[in-house]
């Protein structure tokens, strides 16, 4: 989503999603992998003279600068703190996190989770640079929270969604638990019914989803997303199916 989002900010190849997922597993066999990682490594002034007129680096260059990035990450977070290391990378505290584990293992021996994270640390980083070089902002359309869908929920109430931008390539339909607001139990009961539903639909307003939290993928293609649909008209919950119907529709 990241990438779909900023990839014309970031110079990044054009990819669907599922050659991406591929480049992941086999990284050391992936043109597009040595394309991305040449993109993401090489600093924004210098891409005019090594990323359009010459070859992308190989497995063994992309890994090493990996390895040094993050060891410089480390470095600066043991002598100076994670507060100042995020200001200066301009990366968040998760994406630093990753410098203790990868710090030791090569890109392919880190399991799919952890290559997906260290993608994600690198795009951070790169749109940082880019934008420090630009002198320029980035709108909030074009942010990875503006580009979502929600369909609905469904029956254990998790909020299911899509990504569409990213559906244009392959169908990707996701869900996650949703946080719900703490309140009271004493004010509760002394609440009269009006004020109740104000409150309600207030948090109904506020609904949305977390990119940062987990999320579990629901269907993946378009056999995956009848039978969700089916299970969905199983259990009854109406205004998904609804949704996901005029979803299908769209598609086909």
């Amino acid at each position: 989503n990241f990438i779909q989002c900023y990839k014309d900010v970031l110079s990044l190849p054009s990819m669907t999603l599922a050659e991406l997922e591929i480049g992941l597993i086999f990284p050391q066999q992936s043109p597009l992998m040595a394309r991305l990682m040449s993109a993401l490594l090489v600093h924004p002034q210098l891409h005019e003279r090594y990323i359009k007129n010459r070859r992308p680096m190989s497995y063994r260059v992309w890994n090493v600068c990996i390895i040094r990035l993050l060891h410089c990450w480390r470095t600066v977070v043991e002598y100076c703190g994670q507060s100042k290391a995020v200001h200066l990378f301009r990366v968040s505290e998760k994406s630093l996190s990753l410098a203790n584990d990868a710090l030791t293992n090569d890109f392919h021996h880190l399991n799919l989770g952890r290559r997906c994270d260290t993608l994600y640390a690198l795009c951070e980083y790169a749109l940082s640079c880019q934008l420090q070089f630009d002198g320029a902002s980035v709108s909030k359309s074009s942010e990875p929270a503006a580009n979502v869908e929600i369909l609905g929920e469904d029956r254990h109430s998790k909020l299911v969604f899509h990504f569409p931008h990213i559906t244009n390539s392959c169908i990707r339909i996701y869900r996650q638990k949703q946080e719900r607001p703490c309140t009271s139990s004493a004010s509760s009961s002394t609440s009269s019914e009006s004020d109740g539903r104000k409150k309600s639909d207030s948090g109904a307003a506020k609904v949305a989803v977390n990119l940062d939290k987990p999320m579990s993928l629901c269907c993946r293609d378009f056999s995956g997303l009848k039978s969700y649909m089916r299970s969905t008209e199983k259990v009854g919950c109406m205004p998904l199916l609804s949704a996901m119907r005029s979803f299908y529709t769209n598609l086909v």
